[in-house]
């Protein structure tokens, strides 16, 4: 009655066997076909599949989730003998689950339709099926009903209660509830619900109780709570626009983490959508967070205050570095203002340091006024301003500066509106800090090991860090100009480049070596990420977007990894270039038109590195006399 059977366990314990899995290994495997052979046996039933399933079925409520598995994998390897003569495959799609088939049809659908929203391998699509499968016949056999129930922490305590069921698995059922959530199956004002989306109910609770009553007492100073509701269309705009702009698995898990730990703690308090109060609280807690939270769960406010105040997102307008972004957060009495003002600065040009550091410019000074009990622009004075510039400090006197200068202009942007009298465009006073220094240059250590970098690069991300160099080094380009090369920019038949810089606005056309033409070659042939994008260098992580001017003193030190740098920044390799004229004999004017300057005198702090030139022109000590010392 069982020959059949007793041959193909056979079969199966030799080829593992022979595929040199341990004693211990087969020993497991021996035990369980020997568990189901006694099954079989005991009760007089003939083997086939079915009755097999049916006992791994009843196993399930005794075993771990691992042996389960284990358990799963014999029965089919046992079966595929059966059939065939031998193993045919090494791995199984488990497609004959007794709870599946016993679900009704809408919920085979879901099941179905969470299984095709995301590619998965099929040992991953086996588990998922599974315990969706069990967790969906256990709600079925209490009446649930998908069109008219949703599912409530109470449902799944019960299920996890039974005996043999597995533990909540931190990887799989957080995904099936943001799935279930999704399709407004999750009754979102059951508090309880949310430890089974793997968020720590005690962290949020506690968290609460101690910042609610602060905010309270700040709302007397707000008009209102953000009109934006959480639900599943943010949800579902938020995974979209992750998924147009190709972001990683990584940041798009954290993103929708960090969206579910929002999403609870509002609805835990009973609050609403609010950037500032959500602010308020992840500024409250992030020294007890990690930072990699702290800073994916304030980005992730950011952008979903985005994605509810405008029909579509580009990835441009969401800030990378969210400490810039958010340091300083204006009062709601002003926001109105300060985003129109972003808008029109955006809409002359200005890049994106640049509208950082202008938003937080004025938005540091109207949290300024606002805590001088000032709430309309009508209550700004000149000495208000004064005050404000007097007891703000900064590093260095170039910080002021460049702070002050933003300020003005915002404040003659707030004139033109008519909000502030005229005089307050000269409230702001000029500060000029001129500073000369010896220029510093490459060494000769750091240059060999330029050239050594450059021999050994194959990654994509090395090819784009020589070729940055490279550029800035033989031919002197700024950061600024690199970052905005286009592919049309470079003429492969006459081996030059052709663009308009960036900070003076003058046109430089300059040869372009042989040595550097071969490494953009490779890098945008090999190693350039694929995107529509014109600029020549761009970011390798989605959305692939353009390289930022900043990121070259990044690549300059990845180059010189092992070499101390003589100075930081990557400017020092346009001040090489231009010494490197000089000193080869080249004169000005050829040194002036391969800047691309403008002006003669930029270039008279080049020449103080010029040692062998300057010791032609020594200058005399005759009549210059110090009493009492000789000379």
């Amino acid at each position: 009655m069982y020959e059949i059977f007793d041959t193909a366990i056979g079969f199966v314990l030799d080829y593992y066997s022979k595929g040199e899995k341990s004693k211990s290994c087969l020993c497991t495997y021996r035990k369980y076909l020997m568990k189901l052979r006694a099954y079989l046996v005991s009760g007089g039933i003939e083997y086939s599949h079915m009755e097999a399933l049916k006992w791994l079925s009843r196993e399930f409520a005794f075993l771990r989730y691992g042996q389960y598995k284990v358990c799963r994998r014999m029965v089919f390897r046992v079966n595929d003998c059966i059939l065939n003569g031998t193993i045919t495959q090494r791995e199984y799609i488990y497609s004959d689950f007794l709870e599946y088939e016993e679900l009704d049809q809408p919920q085979k659908d879901l099941i179905n339709e969470f299984l095709a929203c995301k590619p998965r391998n099929n040992h991953t699509k086996n588990n998922f099926k599974h315990i969706l499968s069990s967790l969906l016949l256990s709600l079925q056999e209490t009446g649930f009903c998908l069109k008219e129930n949703q599912v409530t922490s109470s449902l799944l305590d019960e299920y996890y209660s039974r005996p043999g069921n597995p533990v909540l698995n931190r990887f799989y059922l957080p995904q099936i509830m943001r799935f279930l959530y999704l399709k407004g199956l999750v009754c979102v004002s059951d508090n309880e619900i949310w430890k089974y989306f793997g968020i720590d109910l005690n962290r949020i609770n506690n968290i609460s109780n101690l910042i609610i009553p602060i905010m309270e007492t700040r709302e007397s100073n707000r008009s209102q709570v953000g009109d934006i509701l959480l639900g599943p269309e943010i949800l579902g705009r938020l995974i979209d626009y992750l998924d147009e702009y190709r972001y990683s698995e990584s940041i798009h898990l954290a993103t929708i983490t960090s969206f579910f730990d929002l999403l609870a703690f509002l609805s835990t308090n009973s609050l609403s959508f609010s950037r500032e109060l959500l602010f308020d609280w992840a500024k409250a807690n992030k020294t007890e967070w990690s930072y990699s939270f702290y800073v994916s769960l304030t980005k992730t406010v950011q952008l979903i205050d985005l994605l509810g105040s405008h029909a579509r997102v580009d990835a441009c307008d969401v800030p990378t570095n969210c400490r810039r972004a958010w340091k300083y957060i204006p009062p709601l009495w002003a926001e109105k203002i300060v985003r129109e003002y972003l808008s029109e600065r955006r809409q002359e040009g200005m890049e994106t340091s640049t509208l950082y550091m202008s938003r937080n410019s004025c938005c540091k000074f109207l949290i300024y006024v606002d805590s001088k009990n000032i709430h309309s622009f009508a209550g700004i004075t000149v000495d208000l301003v004064k005050e404000y510039i007097k007891q703000d400090k900064h590093r260095t006197i170039e910080g002021k500066q460049a702070y002050n200068c933003k300020l003005r202009i915002f404040l003659r942007h707030l004139v033109i509106q008519g909000l502030l009298p005229s005089e307050m465009m000269l409230a702001v006073p000029i500060i000029i800090a001129p500073k000369v220094r010896i220029v510093t240059v490459l060494s000769e250590k750091e240059r060999e090991g330029i050239v050594i970098s450059r021999g050994a690069a194959e990654t994509p991300e090395e090819l784009k860090d020589n070729a940055i160099v490279a550029l800035g080094l033989q031919l002197g380009l700024r950061a600024s100009d690199i970052v905005l090369l286009k592919l049309q920019d470079i003429d492969w038949n006459k081996h030059t480049v052709k663009i308009t810089q960036k900070k003076t606005g003058v046109p430089l056309e300059t040869a372009l070596p042989l040595s550097v033409a071969n490494l953009l070659y490779r890098y945008i042939t090999t190693g350039r990420p694929k995107s529509n994008l014109p600029f020549v260098f761009l970011h390798h992580k989605a959305p692939f977007s353009k390289y930022a001017a900043k990121k070259c003193s990044c690549c300059l030190t990845k180059v010189l990894a092992d070499i101390p740098r003589t100075s930081p920044g990557f400017h020092i390799t346009r001040r090489t270039f231009a010494t490197n004229l000089l000193t080869s004999g080249n004169g000005i004017q050829i040194v002036k038109s391969a800047l691309g300057q403008s002006d003669l005198t930029q270039l008279n702090h080049y020449l103080a590195v010029d040692l062998v030139h300057l010791r032609l022109c020594p200058i005399g000590l005759e009549g210059i006399n110090v009493p009492g010392r000789l000379l």
